[in-house]
């Protein structure tokens, strides 16, 4: 069976990138804000500077410890948003997150003097370990050698990237990302980074919706060439998760919690006193679905026996949960997230990872070529070398024991193995930061035991956290075939499909080869990733899943479309299970229901190292997007590494702008997590 779904005639269809719901795996865009700095922003710095200190918002107080003192916080970043502008960048890359409103990340390296601008200084003879070699530890190592360290960075691997892993194929332009694959602009210090070091970002990933998608469920397909109508059956789930995203929750009228849009356009705001009215807001949604998983949170919403005035006026029925949780809005499937906690899954959208979501791009010329993400890893690689950094590739590290180290600190005892040799030597260094998933740091490095001799390496609730935080099941499958739809109508033929089979999704993707593509044959999490995990030979799971394709497609008028799903060479086959990967034991972290406590524990660790100088410190951090609430964003573990940067200057060096750094900003615990 088949159907078409065409354009209304006669309608101005609204925007796909506003209509429509994210999902995890599929993560179609929600929708796109055009913030422009308000032209009355330099009358606010002077407002500010006049005000008593009592109406600057709470997060600014440790930092500023005489009203001009804050006042001059308020007025630099508002000079530094002007200056980014002035400088042909783009103030909508910036925003703070829904957890961190009182900062946003990137102005702080602008102020230090850019790229190539310490942060801070430290001791040449301060000996840092950085323990695995994804992108967060490179910034760590980069940044940290320009200060002026001794940094040495250990990775079991051969290769710098982690899970920004990016496979090229034999024409030079292709690549299997078999990591972090979309970027939307509010990664902010990802952006930055890149930006400075000749890197940019292209196109808009062709989620569903945005290129011509086959969507078949329950044994009918159908050719969705209109991504402002929904299939039909999901008009319900469709108006009403748009309205949801767009007017919040009310009871008899009123608001009662904000919508996405209003907390992300506070968000973006330059100024701290206008960010900071984000608090009151997330702490109701905090205190309101705390416990609730997604499915919960949900139900409470859009059930039957919702809670408020349920969005869009008619509640959800089972069928209409099933749907949702089987292709979204026909745009993918939520189901695997349902047991993710609420907000979890809530924060994607204020904090802008399902907006404008681009591919990553060297800047070549003032060409855009479509590049690995990996390449980025490789150049903050190289310059921590060029600053005196060791990078010890293959080699398996494990922190043993606190130690004493120079100056009478404590310090920590490493023990470096080889890969494949019995042969070990154990090295002490003055700090080590570990980042890596939190399963590797609790199932491969044991740093969460509690019946560890000797004192244990984080706070109980640190270990807690990692030992417990949920890490995400993953799986992708890619083939590089001939670009089979180059010479085909753009508007009607198809690039994607969502399904309810064993094949929730498949992606045609252009890296601008002009005979090759690559199609990502399946991209899953969860029970879907866990259920084909035991197909380790691309060529077996291949084989199945392509006669799952060829049975959608004989529904639809391109009968054929299956046949050219032809690998190029016998090798271009790329299959990765992050749950299954030495070393990883999973893709990334996704809170579960009341884990909130647990990731705050981690993201605020930091902290401890700016603490009463007589008190006992570790000198040890985690870092990577399993330490904070934004994991699976490449973006999460900057933020950490940031923090850990900014902490570890403060602690053991000197600090630039300290006003502007995450170790001072973020001083204060601005919400109550259950």
């Amino acid at each position: 069976m088949i159907a078409r779904i065409p354009p209304e005639s006669g309608k101005q269809p609204p925007r796909p990138d506003i209509e429509s719901p994210f999902s995890m795996p599929v993560v179609p865009n929600l929708r796109t804000y055009n913030y422009r700095p308000q032209s009355h922003g330099h009358a606010a710095c002077r407002f500010a500077a006049q005000e008593p200190r009592r109406h600057l918002p709470d997060f600014i107080l440790p930092t500023a410890r005489t009203p001009t003192a804050a006042a001059a916080t308020v007025a630099r970043q508002h000079i530094l948003a002007a200056e980014s502008v002035a400088d042909g960048g783009d103030i909508d890359q910036r925003q703070a997150y829904l957890d961190t409103p009182q900062i946003i990340y990137s102005q702080w390296n602008d102020a230090c003097g850019g790229i190539d601008g310490k942060l801070g200084t430290l001791p040449p003879d301060f000996r840092v370990a950085l323990i695995g070699a994804g992108m967060s530890n490179m910034v760590a190592a980069y940044e940290l050698a320009k200060a002026g360290a001794n940094v040495t960075v250990i990775e079991v691997e051969s290769e710098v990237g982690g899970r920004a892993r990016s496979l090229p194929t034999p024409d030079g332009n292709n690549i299997a990302e078999m990591g972090a694959m979309r970027f939307p602009p509010s990664e902010d210090l990802l952006f930055w980074y890149a930006q400075k070091l000749g890197y940019t970002f292209s196109g808009s990933f062709p989620d569903p919706g945005k290129v011509p998608t086959i969507v078949c469920y329950e044994n009918s397909s159908y050719e969705w060439v209109d991504p402002s109508s929904p299939p039909p059956g999901f008009e319900t789930v469709a108006k009403g998760w748009s309205a949801f995203v767009h007017n919040g929750i009310t009871k008899d009228g009123a608001v009662v919690l904000d919508s996405s849009d209003t907390l992300q356009n506070l968000l973006k705001s330059t100024d701290p006193n206008e960010r900071a009215k984000v608090i009151d807001a997330w702490q109701k949604y905090l205190d309101t679905f705390s416990s609730d998983s997604f499915y919960t949170g949900l139900q409470r919403i859009f059930g039957e026996q919702h809670e408020w005035d349920v969005p869009g006026g008619k509640s959800w029925t089972d069928v209409d949960f099933e749907r949702f949780g089987t292709l979204g809005l026909g745009s993918g499937g939520f189901g695997p997230l349902f047991a993710i906690a609420f907000l979890t899954v809530y924060r994607l959208m204020p904090n802008g990872l399902e907006t404008d979501q681009m591919i990553f791009a060297k800047n070549d010329g003032g060409i855009k070529k479509p590049t690995g993400i990996r390449d980025l890893a490789i150049s903050l690689k190289d310059r921590a070398i060029g600053l005196g950094a060791t990078f010890k590739f293959n080699t398996f590290g494990q922190p043993l024991a606190i130690a004493q180290g120079n100056y009478g600190r404590t310090a920590i005892r490493v023990e470096e193995t080889k890969v494949g040799s019995p042969d070990s030597e154990v090295n002490t260094y003055d700090f080590v930061i570990v980042g890596t998933t939190t399963k590797a740091m609790d199932v491969c490095m044991s740093l969460a035991d509690f019946n560890t001799a000797g004192p244990l390496f984080f706070d109980k609730k640190v270990c807690a956290a990692i030992k417990t935080v949920h890490m995400t099941s993953s799986s992708k499958l890619f083939i590089r075939t001939k670009k089979f739809w180059k010479d085909q109508d753009p508007k009607t033929f198809p690039r994607n499909i969502l399904s309810d089979t064993k094949l929730p999704q498949l992606y045609t993707l252009d890296y601008d080869d002009p005979d090759y593509g690559m199609v990502l044959i399946s991209y899953t999490w969860e029970d879907l990733s866990t259920q084909t995990a035991a197909y380790n030979n691309p060529k077996a799971l291949f084989k199945i899943l392509k006669a799952q394709i060829a049975n959608i497609m004989s529904m639809t008028q391109y009968p054929d479309w299956t046949d050219n799903l032809v690998p190029v060479t016998e090798d271009d086959y790329y299959l990765i299970h992050w749950q299954l990967e030495d070393n990883y034991n999973g893709a990334f972290m996704l809170g579960a229901p009341g884990q909130d406590p647990n990731t705050i524990a981690m993201f605020r660790d930091f902290l401890k190292l700016s603490a009463p100088v007589d008190s006992a410190i570790e000198p040890i951090l985690v870092n990577g997007d399993s330490a904070g609430f934004t994991g699976g964003w490449i973006e999460g573990g900057l933020q950490v590494a940031m923090n850990a940067i900014s902490a570890v200057l403060l602690k053991y060096g000197t600090l630039e702008h300290e006003e502007l750094s995450p170790v001072r900003l973020l001083q204060q615990n601005v919400y109550k997590y259950q």
